[in-house]
């Protein structure tokens, strides 16, 4: 019984990573929730559903912040992802490509973090730049391998930007 549930959700797993690969996934689950919207707006759940809508939300940084409805923060996020998504998709499928499979600033970050961590004190702001900056070039020194499909994309980039930037390959 317990390999039956084990398999299930294992294959559960695999359809659902399948269809979040599908470009059209983001369409259908748009679609799917606004039909739910829709529904649930007009039936006897509506009151319930525009109390959760109006519900108060603060996001607060020392003495500044800010209170908006439900409502309105999913509007600013929807618009934000929009508008980065948008952005995104205005550059060609090869500088694309370079944007979101690039590990170069994960990795970074990594061995910045392990050598801020290693130290823990600094006596000023100057000693913890100096040693970010050695970071940095160590990591730099590591790097081995070039940036994947990184020529195609610098042949975008130069299409795009007709001599306003000068690249080394």
């Amino acid at each position: 019984m317990t390999n039956t549930v084990s398999q299930s959700m294992k294959l559960f797993g695999e359809n659902i990573r399948r269809f979040i690969k599908l470009e059209s996934s983001a369409g259908l689950v748009l679609m799917a929730a606004t039909i739910l919207a829709m529904v649930i707006k007009n039936s006897p759940l509506s009151p319930a559903y525009q109390a959760l809508l109006m519900l108060e939300g603060e996001v607060r940084l020392g003495s500044i912040g800010i209170q908006k409805p439900l409502l309105l923060w999913v509007n600013d996020l929807g618009m934000a992802v929009f508008f980065f998504l948008i952005t995104l998709f205005d550059y060609p499928p090869e500088i694309r490509k370079v944007i979101y499979t690039t590990n170069v600033i994960e990795s970074l970050n990594s061995v910045i973090r392990k050598s801020v961590k290693k130290r823990k004190l600094f006596p000023n702001d100057n000693a913890a730049l100096k040693v970010v900056y050695l970071a940095a070039m160590d990591a730099s020194r590591k790097w081995k391998r070039p940036v994947r499909d990184w020529k195609n994309a610098l042949n975008q980039f130069a299409i795009r930007y007709d001599g306003e930037l000068s690249f080394q390959s």
